[in-house]
């Protein structure tokens, strides 16, 4: 599994740069200029790399889907940044994000896609073009996402406010209560949106369907990577691993 493993490693840390650095902010034009740097060298060169050692061991090309992954997320970062660069404009003209609005681009944003299609193609599983493009796929896919965004939420909301962020779940969910709701309170509803995703996708790992077992074995391992580093911060709202 060392192929696996690599590739894994390798591309979660060329995504988790390019998200670290939207997290802390910095210029649109510092930004553009390193999502042009990355594409033009680092995606390029990584992609490139694991798709010439995946498509000789699948027997046909899996580079395209590996940067088609890695270009839907990059673009999701910059659909975040524009959220954050123009919160100032929503306050002066009283708009506000709705909940669902910002976890469509939070879910492809977090990067968990293509960290795990990278590692996919080399556990020793065939995977055609019809099972790669499946449905069942992008489901998982969102439900990881899920998860991974409410809880990364959920540990960082007071940072993120600390640092000018004003734009998360969590604050979002008590904004759209209409002052019903609390920030604990919104935290709690995050955790149970987060119980009931981990709960359809372990009913999409164990039973049979498009996606071989040991493929959608890898998205629930992720999504128990995701519990444990977010577990000590999520404990007290009901998650057990």
């Amino acid at each position: 599994m060392s192929d696996a493993r690599i590739s894994w490693s390798k591309t979660a840390l060329l995504t988790s740069v390019v998200d670290d650095f939207f997290d802390v902010g910095g210029s649109k034009e510092e930004q553009e200029n390193l999502l042009a740097l990355m594409e033009k060298y680092a995606l390029y060169t990584t992609v490139n790399e694991i798709g010439a050692k995946a498509s000789a061991l699948q027997g046909h090309d899996i580079t395209k889907y590996l940067l088609e992954t890695m270009s839907l997320q990059f673009d999701a970062q910059i659909a975040v940044a524009r959220y954050i660069e123009t919160e100032a404009e929503w306050q002066r003209s009283q708009y506000v994000p709705k909940f669902e609005e910002y976890m469509e681009c939070g879910v492809t944003s977090l990067t968990h896609g293509a960290t795990v299609i990278s590692g996919m193609f080399f556990i020793g599983v065939k995977l055609t073009d019809d099972i790669i493009k499946h449905q069942e796929y992008n489901e998982i896919f969102r439900l990881v996402g899920t998860c991974g965004r409410l809880l990364n939420d959920i540990r960082g909301i007071e940072r993120e406010a600390m640092d000018g962020k004003l734009t998360n779940d969590v604050s979002l969910l008590a904004r759209e209560s209409g002052g019903c709701m609390s920030i604990q309170e919104a935290k709690m509803e995050a955790q149970k949106r987060v119980d009931t995703a981990r709960r359809k996708l372990l009913k999409l790992v164990l039973r049979e369907g498009a996606i071989p077992r040991p493929c959608k074995q890898l998205f629930w391992k992720m999504c128990k990577n995701l519990h444990l580093l977010y577990y000590s911060h999520t404990l007290p709202y009901g998650i057990r691993i």
